[in-house]
């Protein structure tokens, strides 16, 4: 999990256009068995959560504040249960998020959780998290893959397995890129990171093979500067598949996975944005579930999406805390502006269908 950590750090710290701001959220989750009725798993474990918030950033000219909504899935040692819980984070803004508009549409988020354990005989707990959200079309991905992946009629394999085995591919490979001494690497195991509950139960064994090398992290944090993460991950990919060793392979399917493993990178090129950010703060949740004792762990990790819309913009220069604490204190599900009517819907919508892609939901 430290390693998670320094990847938050070791991205964020270096990019142009960079804002603050503050948000607030709050949400349900359905724990083990519960969350089992939704989201197929070896074992019933880990949550799946529904949060809605508000996010103020200070831009130069104005301070816009955005409503949004998401879904998700998150690591657990509960067997059945339930939490309500909040967020109260800090934001900084990373690559181009130069304007307003920059900053609507969806993100993809990547999280850590650290419990302080404030009260063991409580249902009460408070939570230090951080994560990376990256701009990201999954809609667009969605339909690529599937339209993509259906130009090869002839596969014995369903679309689930041809993903599973691309991304097995990847996280090998992934593994061996720091011999090969690919450029910037690193941005492509952040990419991954979302997918790692494709492997169910064996996802922190997923994330060993990756072989996510500390110190290669943190000599990162020395360059001046970062261009835009989309820039930079064409590049990667196009040095990628002039690597010889991204077509070492062993079975008959082998030709299938490379020429499914470009579907996939040219997929997550067509969606990715310019525009992401980092959140650290704290996360207070009541929980009423039945644990696991011996499996209990300090750390958590999450991965969700989540779909943005301005609900209105302020002057520049006010407190960005007291801005989206305000709108999160007024809010009513029944009443929103325009732009925040179906944001829950779509990004629920979309991540379902990622779901069922990756083989975790769906028939």
């Amino acid at each position: 999990m430290k390693i998670l950590l320094t990847l938050v750090f070791s991205l964020f710290a270096l990019t142009a256009f960079s804002h603050t701001g503050s948000g607030v959220a709050g949400g349900v989750t359905l724990n083990g068995i519960l969350k089992s009725t939704l989201i197929k798993a070896k074992i019933p474990l880990g949550g799946i959560s529904s949060f809605y918030g508000y996010e103020a950033i200070g831009f130069p000219t104005e301070t816009p504040i955005y409503c949004y909504g998401g879904v998700g899935l998150s690591s657990g040692n509960s067997l059945i249960g339930i939490s309500f819980g909040g967020q109260f984070n800090k934001i900084q803004t990373a690559g181009k998020c130069e304007k307003t508009s920059d900053y609507e549409g969806g993100f993809l988020s990547i999280g850590l959780n650290y419990d302080l354990k404030t009260a063991k005989s409580s249902s009460k707990s408070l939570g230090v998290q951080g994560a990376i959200n990256l701009g990201f079309d999954l809609e667009k991905f969605n339909q690529k893959i599937i339209s993509t992946f259906h130009t090869y009629s002839n596969s014995k394999r369903p679309l689930k397995k041809r993903m599973r085995d691309v991304l097995w591919h990847l996280v090998k490979y992934a593994g061996r890129m720091g011999k090969a001494k690919i450029k910037d690497d690193y941005i492509f195991k952040l990419l991954l990171l979302p997918m790692m509950p494709a492997f169910g139960a064996d996802w922190k064994s997923a994330i060993a093979e990756m072989k996510i090398d500390l110190n290669e992290l943190k000599k990162s944090q020395d360059k001046n500067q970062v261009k835009s993460l989309k820039l930079n991950l064409t590049s990667l990919f196009h040095e990628m598949k002039r690597d010889p060793g991204f077509y070492k392979c062993s079975g008959d399917d082998c030709q299938e996975i490379f020429v499914d493993a470009y579907y996939v990178m040219d997929a997550i090129e067509d969606s990715m944005g310019e525009c992401h950010s980092l959140t650290l703060g704290l996360a207070p949740t009541a929980s009423y579930d039945l644990k696991i004792p011996f499996l209990d762990s300090s750390f958590g990790y999450s991965f969700s999406y989540s779909f943005y819309g301005v609900s209105e913009i302020k002057d520049k220069n006010i407190s960005t805390e007291l801005a989206a604490s305000k709108a999160f204190g007024k809010h009513r599900f029944h009443q929103k502006s325009a732009s925040c009517v179906d944001i829950e819907k779509t990004a629920a919508g979309s991540f379902a269908d990622f779901l069922s892609i990756l083989g975790i939901a769906g028939k």
